[in-house]
């Protein structure tokens, strides 16, 4: 009966569990088991959250409008000296729009851009380029539906440009708000003298084309270039290019790019550097005078540049209008028919 007793006790020791112990076990787990749910929830919750945001971010769109201002975010800039730099912008919300498209390559335009510290907006002309981590500029994908959204302006920063400044002393990644566009300019395209082939195609002969001696100072060059590096419609005029600046080192990668379409005859291209003493002053002969010799010519000098320029080459541009043609254009005939300035 002992040795009975003691084994009867031995496996009670052995196997059973107290039930203070019992119920202390399936208390702890229901408690994991509701602790572990209620995470599971919250980090469902929150990855829910955060892929919504994501999706409101890059599902709604805001095109780009002159009635109000669109955000855009830096994303790239390069300085190419303490006062010229390259900057690119990209919107902050998806855009359907493709600016390149609707306003062709007979249309010059710019974009608004707001100092909100100070209420001041400034206008500044993009072009078709992307800007690359080193510096380089390449053509802007303009199939790509992100790519082709993003707005390249070359820039100098005066003493005096409140914007310009303003937006230099900006880093990477911040907000800008922008407005537009404007169209500043639009060529008249004449197709009468041109015909077509056997497919419909307009066939272009360059000996007929009409001329634009387009005169640039500074950072208008970009204005020079718009046109001619837009894909998207006509441009039928052969554009010369006259341009003064102070060193073609102010126009880092630009230069090498203005010279490769002179290289491959998309301009003629002429350049004053002050900096070697050279004044366009002092190479008038190379400025052309209208074609009076056919009626329906289209001839147009643009003019572009800061204050003194357009007076040096067109005569004074009044706020509210262009005021008479003199200066080098002056005396060579143009007259307000055929001469627009823009600053």
């Amino acid at each position: 009966m002992l040795k009975g007793y003691q084994a009867l006790c031995g496996r009670r020791t052995i196997s059973s569990v107290s039930p203070i112990k019992r119920s202390f076990s399936k208390r702890s787990i229901i408690g994991y088991s509701i602790i572990l749910s209620a995470s599971a929830f919250v980090t469902w919750t929150y990855k829910d959250l955060i892929k919504q945001k994501y999706v409101e971010t890059f599902t709604k769109t805001k095109e780009l409008s002159p009635n109000d201002f669109t955000e855009y975010k830096i994303t790239r800039r390069h300085d190419i000296d303490n006062c010229h730099y390259l900057i690119e912008l990209t919107p902050l919300k998806r855009q359907n729009v493709n600016l390149w498209k609707e306003l062709e390559r007979n249309i010059l335009w710019s974009i608004e851009v707001k100092q909100p510290e100070i209420m001041v907006v400034r206008n500044y002309t993009p072009l078709p380029l992307q800007l690359k981590s080193n510096g380089n500029i390449v053509p802007l994908d303009l199939n790509d539906p992100v790519e082709s959204k993003k707005l390249l302006f070359y820039i100098k920063s005066y003493n005096n440009g409140e914007v310009a400044r303003w937006i230099k002393s900006l880093p990477v990644g911040s907000t800008l708000e922008l407005r537009g566009p404007f169209i500043d300019y639009k060529f008249r395209n004449d197709l009468s003298k041109h015909h077509r082939d056997a497919n419909g195609s307009t066939l272009i002969n360059k000996t007929q084309l009409s001329n634009v001696p387009f005169f640039a100072g500074g950072t208008g060059i970009v204005t020079a270039l718009q046109p001619i590096l837009n894909p998207y419609g006509q441009f039928n005029y052969n554009m010369t290019l006259f341009h003064s600046c102070k060193s073609i080192q102010e126009l880092g990668c630009l230069y090498h790019l203005v010279n490769g379409l002179a290289q491959q005859n998309k301009i003629t291209y002429h350049l004053f550097e002050t900096s070697k003493g050279d004044n366009i002053i002092d190479f008038k002969q190379l400025i052309p005078g209208p074609n009076t010799s056919n009626a329906g010519n289209l001839d147009t000098s643009i003019v572009c540049g800061p204050e003194g320029y357009i007076t040096t080459v067109a005569g004074a541009k009044y706020d509210t209008s262009q005021g008479p043609i003199e200066g080098l254009l002056g005396e060579k005939g143009w007259d307000n028919s055929n001469v627009y300035k823009m600053d």
